[in-house]
């Protein structure tokens, strides 16, 4: 299109549009009436094959037998300027791409008529030699391998014009390429335009792929989803984001300025916003999943046929999901852990996101919070307001209290209520809702004869509880939930010690679990958390207390074990024959050990009164003669000194 436009860049000719070279469109029978005056140009004419596109050769005959037929009608007395306009009306009306325009056919038949006379009337003499004579070589072309290293080094510096200046310099291309370009060019930003738009198409072909698999699926082409087998209340979806809004809220006395995480669960086919959850810290996790789960199910039930998340935390935390098994895996289901797959859900999940319709739900609500105090934008680390900004760092130093230009956290949560009402009630223009509104489409499709499922208050705790089998150790039961580790032991749970039990317990309160012996079992063991005392400052009260819980646990293995002591080897029937004594051999034997055991006791008396006196000699000095005095006299002197030193 550039070509055809010679550079004027005049994009609202929509000649330039069209497929072809145009060629004036000529009334019917307008050559027909210079056929039997001009019969040799006739004859030239005749011979096009495609009058809209003639050949050189076929340009060249139309022109010579022109001139020829101009020639006989000057001989016959005409007027020149009478010849010339009707050879050029006939030139015209024959259809023949022999110029732009009328007045550069004029000017073309003045200057190739010269030249025809001048050069002996030979057909040569009137050839455009242009292309031959311009001074200019014409351009090699880019070769395969010429274009896959400037494609691949612009992908590299991102840069069309600096990959071409350094394969250049480096004279890395063809020779052909590289003979016919200038490689020292005045603008180092320079790229011939025919290089540059072959390897521009060929870099915008690959850069998705050169990017990574993820991002080449992004911009690829797309599954269309048919949503009419899908009821509202079939499926559930649930996504986090980091609301453009700063909020603040009080922690140990001391004011605190952040954007917390927002959670929103939505109903997938009706895109209603069913609860939300408003984490104030940098980072959730499964606990914080679970309990936005539960709060959906206390307004809505559970969905009929599950959920469908992203990958991440949503696919692996076993609070939610329980743990997927190898497939072919065969594991009873007293070691298996369902999570929520309990009570019959499944799970699904998205690869890519915009296969999570929650994604446009969570954009039509940050759209909604532009007007709000605090509002940061989508990009502040790179799109900076500069008045929040400063805002939030008088907030952070403490020159300014935070109310004085944020939302309390409570005040934000109303806010985000009244938030996601207003969005349920807005109508959507979508393929899904077609003009409804999320609440309107719940109300109108909602199948009633399908209800959902909702405990109620007396076996809600089945679903507030997480399942997980675990088994009993010596130490006692130990309950992960992220990286905190809680361990429970009882009375009652000590007598179960190597078995895997049946372990339920509530993320949001790990003072107490409740266990099942097997899942079958009607036995219900309500197990206490172990005691945890100050490191250094426990009172002598709560050892014991903590002694005694730990005793009660060790209990049952105590029992047993007096039980089976009896029959340990050491106390069952001897395999030697019963040894017969002499009375008087035994009253002797007595007498001997009785003798030893003394002189024993003696001995260490001595030694540790020996010590005593040598630590007092140490301390206090000795005196002359002291050898002769008896060791009991000097320990009562040493022990007088020692009291008179410490009064």
């Amino acid at each position: 299109m550039l070509k055809r436009d010679g550079g004027k860049r005049d994009f609202n000719n929509l000649a330039l549009y069209l497929p072809g070279r145009l060629v004036r469109k000529q009334a019917a029978g307008a050559f027909e009436r210079y056929a039997k005056q001009l019969p040799t140009l006739n004859a030239a004419v005749s011979g096009i094959k495609n009058i809209a596109e003639p050949t050189e050769a076929e340009s060249l005959r139309v022109w010579d037998s022109a001139f020829s037929d101009y020639e006989i009608l000057m001989n016959g007395g005409l007027a020149d300027g009478a010849v010339r306009r009707k050879v050029l009306a006939a030139l015209d009306a024959s259809g023949a791409p022999l110029a732009r325009t009328r007045a550069a056919l004029r000017r073309s038949f003045s200057y190739k008529l010269g030249r025809w006379i001048d050069r002996g009337r030979k057909p040569e003499a009137i050839r455009d030699q242009r292309a031959g004579k311009c001074g200019r070589k014409p351009k090699a072309e880019l070769t395969e391998d010429d274009l896959n290293k400037l494609t691949a080094r612009a992908l590299h510096l991102r840069s069309v014009p600096a990959a071409w200046r350094e394969l250049m310099e480096a004279g890395e291309l063809s020779a052909g390429v590289t003979q016919s370009y200038i490689s020292n060019t005045a603008s180092k930003s320079y790229c011939p335009e025919t290089i540059r738009v072959q390897v521009a198409q060929r870099v915008g072909l690959v850069q998705d792929i050169h990017h990574g698999p993820r991002q080449a699926k992004l911009n690829g082409p797309h599954i269309t989803r048919d949503w009419s087998d899908t009821s509202p209340g079939d499926w559930q979806q649930a996504d986090d984001v980091t609301l453009e809004v700063y909020y603040w809220l009080e922690r140990d006395g001391v004011p605190q300025v952040m954007r917390g995480q927002f959670l929103v669960m939505i109903d997938l086919r009706s895109l209603r916003i069913l609860s939300y959850a408003l984490h104030s810290e940098n980072n959730y996790n499964a606990t914080v999943i679970r309990g936005l789960m539960l709060r959906t199910h206390d307004s809505y039930g559970l969905p009929r046929n599950g959920y469908y998340y992203e990958k991440g935390m949503w696919k692996s935390a076993r609070l939610v999901k329980g743990r997927d098994l190898p497939t072919g895996s065969e594991i009873e289901l007293e070691q298996t852990e369902n999570g929520f797959r309990d009570f019959g859900l499944r799970f699904t999940h998205a690869n890519l996101p915009r296969g999570k319709p929650v994604e446009r739900v969570i954009g039509l609500l940050q759209a909604k919070l532009r007007d709000q105090p605090g509002w940061v934008g989508p990009n502040e680390m790179r799109e900076k307001y500069e008045r929040v900004q400063k805002l939030l760092l008088q907030a952070r130093s403490g020159a300014v209290h935070p109310s004085s230009h944020f939302l309390h956290r409570d005040e934000w949560n109303q806010r985000l209520e009244e938030v996601c009402e207003a969005y349920n009630n807005e109508p959507q223009q979508g393929r899904m809702l077609n003009g409804l509104s999320p609440r309107e489409f719940w109300d109108r499709h909602f199948d009633y004869t399908r209800p959902l499922m909702r405990l109620g208050p007396q076996t809600r705790y089945l679903l507030e509880n997480h399942r997980r089998p675990l088994k009993v150790t010596q130490k006692g039961l130990c309950i992960p939930v992220g990286k905190i580790r809680h361990w429970f032991i009882s009375a009652e749970l000590g007598a179960h010690v190597g078995k895997i039990v049946q372990a339920y317990f509530n993320p949001e309160d790990m003072r107490s679990v409740f266990v099942l012996p097997s899942i079958s079992s009607k036995e219900v063991l309500i197990v206490p958390a172990a005691p945890t005392l100050p490191a250094m400052t426990a009172t002598p009260d709560q050892m014991r207390q903590a002694a005694k819980a730990c005793d009660e646990f060790r209990q049952p293995a105590r029992t047993v074990y007096t039980e089976i002591k009896t029959h340990f080897p050491d106390n069952g029937p001897s395999p030697f024959r019963r040894e017969l004594l002499d009375p008087e051999a035994v009253e002797m034997g007595r007498e001997i050990a009785d003798g030893k055991a003394a002189i024993k006791q003696e001995e260490n008396q001595r030694t540790t009164t020996q010590r005593k006196l040598n630590k007092y000699r140490s301390r206090f000095g000795g005196t002359r003669g002291q050898e002769a005095v008896h060791p009991d006299r000097l320990m009562t002197g040493y022990e007088m000194m020692e009291e008179a030193t410490d009064e």
